[in-house]
């Protein structure tokens, strides 16, 4: 088996069960979400999960890092320099495109920790 297959297979698997827990949050908080309903949305088994994060706290860590880290580079590409409403014009682009995502770590009913890490 090639290096690229397998790598390929990891990061839908992976993108699988991001995907699965974000749907979850729409309706759940992270502490009454089990590892068992993640797979059951993937349709992916457990031992398949562990092999990639360590519980569903984990999963939901990397998803925010994750988004914290393409912040950062959409932000990188763009001079500032003292304009700060540029990059406030920026940052709600950014913000819009992912709307979803951002719409569901930010909901205080969600209990994540993405609002203290950004």
């Amino acid at each position: 088996m090639t290096t690229s297959k397998l790598d390929r297979r990891k990061k839908y698997t992976r993108m699988v069960l991001k995907e699965s827990l974000i749907q979850l949050l729409k309706d759940k908080q992270i502490s009454s979400i089990t590892v068992k309903e993640i797979c059951d949305v993937a349709d992916i088994n457990r031992s398949t999960f562990y092999a990639h994060y360590s519980d569903q706290f984990d999963l939901l860590d990397k998803i925010e890092e994750e988004l914290i880290e393409d912040m950062t580079g959409y932000l990188s590409q763009y001079s500032y320099e003292e304009d700060d409403l540029k990059m406030i014009e920026k940052l709600l682009d950014y913000f819009a495109s992912k709307q979803e995502i951002c719409k569901i770590l930010l909901n205080e009913k969600v209990d994540t920790t993405f609002q203290k890490k950004s």
